[in-house]
């Protein structure tokens, strides 16, 4: 058998048809950004969420708080946004091309993001980053309006 869920948004109440062995609880709910959300992420640990948005910002959640911890101004609206697998880094896909990579650290109990430099992985508006680790290595894949898509094999190195 299959319950009814039922949501609101802008336009009114939405019913969802979902199968009776998933069960949704809202964690928490509030506005992130002053212009449309274009994605979000879930870090690997589920601690952090990570939003993107048309005003050019990405903002750090803490899940377990319900709150924003922090706020990262991008040079234009970001489309993507994807959590390395270990959790240290974030990819940012915006509407230039570009691909921006923030590091994420912990310093006394505080996140910090500091930019690492970006470079032009498309000629238009990235849409989609996707992280995957396999045999050791760890691959990010891009999507974008300019009809292709991109894999990278990216290392860390030390600093």
């Amino acid at each position: 058998p299959r319950r009814k869920i039922s949501s609101s948004c802008l336009e009114g109440p939405i019913t969802e048809r979902v199968p009776s062995r998933i069960k949704l609880q809202d964690k928490f709910f509030y506005e992130a950004h002053t212009r449309a959300v274009t994605a979000c992420d879930i870090s690997a640990d589920n601690r952090v969420l990570a939003t993107v948005s048309r005003d050019k910002t990405l903002k750090l959640h803490s899940i377990a708080e319900g709150k924003q911890f922090t706020e990262y101004k991008l040079k234009s609206a970001a489309y993507s946004v994807a959590f390395h697998p270990d959790g240290s880094l974030i990819a940012c896909g915006t509407e230039d091309g570009t691909i921006v990579f923030l590091k994420l650290t912990e310093h006394e109990g505080i996140k910090e993001v500091t930019r690492i430099p970006n470079f032009i992985g498309h000629s238009k508006l990235v849409s989609k980053l996707c992280w995957a680790q396999r045999g050791g290595k760890v691959l990010l894949a891009s999507c974008s309006h300019d009809h292709t898509v991109r894999v990278y094999e990216v290392r860390l190195l030390k600093e």
